[in-house]
C-alpha cells in the first residue's frame, strides 16, 4: 500500500563487506506518501568525509535553530537562535559577511577590507590605507577608552571639513 513509500533506509555501497573493502555509508530518506524514489541525504566516506547534499542543514544543538547550512553553491552560512550571523562566500571577491550586513575580507586582491552598506569601508587594495565614510555629513571619529571614559581624540568632521584633535565639533581647519 501507500504505507510503505514513507521511511528511511541506510545503504552500505561497496563490492563486499571485509575489512580490506572500501565502503560508503550512505543515508537515504523517502518523502511523504506518493514519493516512490528514495533521496539520499548524506554519506559518510569510506575515508571519513561525510557529504552533505544542497540545500541540508547540520543542526548542532539539538535543536532547530543552530545549524550550518550550504543555501547555494560557494554559499555557506551559520546560524546561531535561527539568525544568520556568518556566510562565507566564495564568487570572486571571497567574503567573509557577518549578520547585520558588514563585510570582512583579508587576503589576495584587497589584502584588508570592511564594509557596511553603502555607507563605509576601510580597504587596503595598493599598499594604500582608505577609510571612507560616503554618509552624508557623517563624521569619523577615532576614540579611546581612558580609565572607564570614552574619549574622542580625533574628529574629521563631514559638514565642515575640519579637524578636531581632543573635540568633535572643530571650528577651524584645525582644531586642537
Amino acid at each position: 500500500g501507500a504505507d510503505n513509500k514513507i521511511g528511511a533506509a541506510i545503504i552500505a555501497k561497496g563490492s563486499g563487506y571485509g575489512s580490506n573493502n572500501k565502503t560508503d555509508l550512505q543515508f537515504y530518506v523517502k518523502g511523504t506518501t506518493g514519493t516512490t524514489a528514495p533521496s539520499n541525504v548524506m554519506t559518510l566516506q569510506a575515508g571519513g568525509n561525510v557529504i552533505m547534499q544542497p540545500a541540508k542543514k547540520l543542526y548542532l544543538d539539538g535543536g532547530s535553530d543552530t545549524y550550518i547550512s550550504e543555501t547555494s553553491p560557494d554559499n555557506l552560512k551559520f546560524y546561531v537562535g535561527s539568525v544568520n550571523l556568518l556566510s562565507m562566500i566564495e564568487g570572486g571577491t571571497n567574503v567573509v559577511k557577518v549578520g547585520d550586513g558588514t563585510y570582512l575580507g583579508v587576503g589576495d586582491s584587497t589584502d584588508f577590507y570592511m564594509h557596511h552598506s553603502t555607507n563605509s569601508y576601510m580597504t587596503n587594495g595598493t599598499g594604500r590605507l582608505d577609510i571612507r565614510n560616503q554618509a552624508l555629513n557623517q563624521d569619523i571619529r577615532f576614540s579611546v577608552n581612558d580609565g572607564g571614559v570614552t574619549s574622542n581624540i580625533l574628529t574629521l568632521n563631514a559638514a565642515s571639513s575640519r579637524v578636531g584633535i581632543g573635540t568633535t565639533s572643530p571650528g577651524r581647519q584645525l582644531t586642537v
